[in-house]
């Protein structure tokens, strides 16, 4: 990938560096994918995002320090199936779980 190199010296720096990429638009998408990747050394991050006028407060777990894939997804208590949140199934406020493996 190309942000590889600039994203690895920012690490080295001390930073925290997340790098998305968009491949549908999102007012056709029925909710959102959550589908980190990740330096392997990450063991656990949160981050807030709002989404149609929802909050998301995420927090990803890995902890057999992988760089991708999901093993299971929580949101607000419930796990569900996939990586698909549903739009219509999201509260006000979220708490979001995200567990690599």
């Amino acid at each position: 990938h190309s942000a590889d190199v600039y994203t690895k010296k920012l690490i080295e720096r001390g930073y925290k560096v997340a790098v998305c990429e968009q491949l549908t638009d999102p007012a056709e998408s029925k909710g959102i994918v959550i589908d980190p990747s990740i330096p392997s050394e990450w063991k656990e991050y949160t981050f807030e995002k709002n989404f149609r006028g929802k909050k998301l407060n995420v927090k990803v777990s890995n902890p057999n320090g992988i760089e991708h894939g999901v093993k299971s997804v929580t949101v607000n208590g419930c796990l569900i199936d996939g990586k698909l949140i549903l739009a219509d199934t999201l509260k006000d406020v979220n708490e979001i779980e995200i567990i690599m493996g």
